[in-house]
């Protein structure tokens, strides 16, 4: 049994933290390691006070993720290991108002094994490592299965989600490559009819108690076949105190695919959520392009009625707890966004997107530009545009820090990585 990194004596010593250096990595001093990623982010924030919708002082967030990773399969069996080292300086962290664009560190606050750890903590700057993947597991002709911290993706959002309630993406986030892992026991089989189906478990530990409680934990199914040429998805779940039964599919016509998630909750009362997306490739001035277009409504989120409020938030326990465990990311119930991918060179990518609310018809704007600069270097540079009119949608209310006055931003960013 791992011990606990919570536990005050291994914190506060040199020693302990040179112990934990040691028992992260070990395992790649034995196996050796398969590949290491270095992210570089750099953003420039123009900061609006959301209650005054004044401007307020302009900042710079740095953040740095060090990836090393390890995947082996011998035999049938299978395990991986990624450790992460982060550390992240921003004004924001010595303020009680925080910015909804300003990076947060991973942290292991649910998940049964604490494998998280602050090297050191600052009034502008944190420093911590931990460990994303680190998993076991078996892989045979008819079933699969992996214990121990891992990531699974469900469901057919491109940017927003409804059958993906483990740790979605950030629908505006810049870096989609890992996705946050969690501790879970998960099962695939295999149907000769080409099926499958997915069996989770993930228990979680009570922020408050630090038990693992059943109604902090997940079971989920999910049933996928193929029906002429068409996906289909059936999907049953307890996940924390709610019921979900949820169904999706996909659909080619000449080119034009059409995926579309319903999912059915109930918690003391009952909700839908949709999700429906149409994405199409095509070519203009002989320039490849692909461009999608997605409808997301979610039957728990806030009425609009003039402007939205930390009131209502607060009053809506629901969707506060689903925002500050990153389920979801939006407030309003109805949201659509807009992208398109043209490929102006082999090597650069651009990538505008338009999210907007249909409650509000706030908006946020991002402009991506995606350039392989090297074989083993891709470089990520543009900018967000916030509607900022006070109370709506893209105003931003941050759900964890609900008693400040809270502040948006426009913001300019740089992202690098680079892969050994």
């Amino acid at each position: 049994m791992f011990y606990n990194l919570k536990d005050q004596y291994w914190q506060n010593t040199v020693t302990g933290t040179i112990s934990l250096l040691i028992m992260y990595l070990l395992p790649f001093s034995v196996f050796g390691f398969d590949g290491v990623r270095v992210q570089y982010n750099y953003m420039y924030n123009q900061l609006i006070n959301s209650v005054t919708n004044q401007s307020a002082d302009s900042q710079a967030d740095h953040f740095i993720d060090i990836r090393l990773m390890s995947e082996h399969i011998i035999n049938n069996y299978d395990w991986g290991l990624h450790y992460q080292l982060q550390g992240l300086h921003s004004e924001q962290l010595s303020v009680s108002e925080t910015s909804s664009v300003t990076p947060q560190l991973s942290d292991d606050r649910s998940n049964v094994l604490d494998l998280s750890h602050v090297l050191s903590s600052e009034d502008e700057q944190q420093v911590l490592h931990r460990l994303d993947r680190f998993y076991i597991g078996t892989t045979a002709a008819s079933y699969s299965w992996k214990l121990g911290r891992y990531a699974v993706t469900w469901g057919n959002g491109m940017v927003f989600s409804v059958m993906d309630v483990f740790n979605p993406f950030n629908p505006a986030s810049i870096d989609k490559e890992y996705k946050t892992g969690d501790d879970m026991f998960y099962l695939q089989y295999l149907f000769e009819t080409g099926a499958d189906l997915q069996i989770l478990l993930m228990p979680r530990r009570d922020p408050v108690t630090d038990a693992i409680e059943t109604d902090q934990s997940s079971f989920a199914m999910k049933y996928h076949a193929l029906i002429n040429a068409n996906d289909i998805d059936v999907v049953l779940a307890r996940h924390f105190n709610e019921t979900l039964a949820g169904v999706g599919f996909s659909y080619d016509y000449s080119g034009v695919l059409w995926k579309t998630d319903i999912l059915y909750s109930h918690n003391d009362e009952n909700y839908f959520s949709l999700l429906s997306n149409i994405s199409y490739a095509w070519s203009w001035l002989e320039k490849p392009m692909t461009g999608f277009i997605e409808y997301y409504y979610a039957g728990f989120a806030l009425d609009y009625s003039h402007h939205y409020s930390q009131q209502q938030l607060m009053s809506q326990s629901l969707l506060l707890r689903k925002l500050q465990r990153g389920e979801v990311y939006t407030v309003g119930k109805q949201q659509l966004a807009l992208s398109v991918d043209i490929e102006w060179h082999p090597l650069v990518h651009i990538r505008p997107t338009w999210f907007v609310s249909l409650e509000d018809y706030s908006s946020l704007f991002q402009w991506l530009v995606l350039y392989d600069y090297k074989q083993n270097i891709t470089l990520t540079a543009g900018f967000n545009l916030y509607s900022d009119e006070q109370g709506t949608e893209y105003s931003v209310i941050n759900p964890n820090d609900i008693n400040n006055q809270q502040l948006i931003s426009d913001s300019l960013f740089i992202q690098a990585n680079v892969y050994f």
